[in-house]
């Protein structure tokens, strides 16, 4: 997608991202300093394989959310030691 046709696909989306469209697609800075001109964009992105993935980082691959939800589930169940206190039964 060249940048034109990137500003035109925010343009004809009409609203908060119509009136952005420069600003979304980052050619527009947003510090607010007059005069001010933020580092050149690099049109071609750098190839996913450029950045490590959740296994490179981790060592081992990533849990899914049902199974990070089943390791945490007593995380978000009520129980006495937790409620205890002052005024709770």
């Amino acid at each position: 997608m060249t940048p034109e046709q990137a500003r035109s696909f925010y343009r004809e989306q009409g609203g908060f991202a119509a009136d952005n469209a420069d600003w979304l697609y980052g050619l527009t800075g947003y510090d607010g300093v007059e005069g001010a001109t933020d580092e050149s964009l690099d049109v071609t992105p750098p190839p996913d394989s450029a950045y490590p993935t959740l296994t490179d980082v981790l060592g081992r691959p990533g849990r899914s959310y049902a199974q990070w939800a089943r390791d945490h589930a007593s995380d978000f169940t009520r129980t006495a030691d937790r409620t205890a206190g002052p005024g709770h039964d």
